[in-house]
């Protein structure tokens, strides 16, 4: 796989990792926070 090829299309997808992958990740991210907050809390 040629990198240039690959940052062409991730430069092309920016628009849409920034409006669905981003957020996506951030809720992740906010609920294993969420979570680990719950796990030390039970314990």
């Amino acid at each position: 796989m040629d990198y240039v090829i690959i940052r062409k299309f991730l430069f092309s997808r920016s628009r849409w990792h920034s409006q669905i992958a981003f957020p996506t990740v951030l809720m992740f991210f906010l609920v294993t926070q969420v979570r680990n907050c719950e796990d030390e809390t039970a314990s």
